[in-house]
Formats: structure tokens, sequence, C-alpha cells
């Protein structure tokens, strides 16, 4: 939305673009889900005259259909970050300041941006089990 607003964006994404949302969490499992309705009204098909010869559904089929759907959205995704031209970089950020943000790329190589607005939108939970 900031984008959209003609501010400055970067986005720092630990992973892969769409994080787990689109890859492991609520957008793959709706796309298992849909397999599942699918392989479901094909089978209650039969009810209406249609026929479904050697109906098979396999989880590994399921799981490259999820995952094609989740490559499209995240490719999708990151077009429209560059339509904005959002800044992306791979890496994992740590507030230095209240305006400077340093992000850690998996090479170790460090990048320090300044900014006069910081939005932390991490989408999980912090991993308390380090501190105990």
């Amino acid at each position: 939305m900031a984008a959209g607003k003609g501010l400055r964006i970067a986005l720092i994404e630990r992973d892969r673009i769409g994080g787990v949302a689109f890859h492991s969490g609520c957008y793959a499992v709706c796309g298992l889900i849909g397999c599942a309705r699918q392989f479901r009204d094909m089978l209650k098909g039969e009810r209406f005259g249609n026929e479904a010869d050697l109906l098979r559904a396999t989880l590994q089929k399921w799981r490259i259909a999820r995952s094609n759907a989740s490559t499209r959205l995240a490719q999708e995704f990151e077009a429209e970050l560059k339509r904005l031209n959002v800044d992306v970089y791979q890496g994992y950020a740590e507030l230095v300041t209240d305006q400077i943000v340093q992000i850690v790329r998996a090479s170790g190589a460090r990048v320090a941006i300044r900014a006069d607005n910081i939005i932390v939108a991490t989408g999980s939970r912090p991993d308390f089990s380090r501190w105990l």
C-alpha cells in the first residue's frame, strides 16, 4: 500500500518471496484442500452420470499441484513488487537504531538502510526457545 502511495519501500525476505504463507502455510494448505475437494467431487460425479475411469489420486501429485500454485503466486507477487519499484533484499533484518535496518544476507554480507519510517511485519512468531 505504501509503494502504491509513492513511498520508497524495501522488503527484506529471509527465504522465498511470499514467505511461509505462499509456500507451506495458509495458501499452500488451501491448494491441497482444493485438490482434495476436486477428487471428492469427481468421486460423487457418478450420481450425475459422470464416470471416472481409473480414478486415482496421489499425495505426490497433489504436492506438485500445490507447489506449482505457490510458485505462480510468488511470481505474480514479485512482478507486482517490481511494478511498484519495491527494493527486495534476501536475508534477515536487524534493527540497529530507530532509523537504521541492517540486512544480513545468506553470504554473511551486511547492508544498512536508513529510513524515516520502518514497518516490522514478520508474519511469524518469535523463537523464544533460543533464550530458554
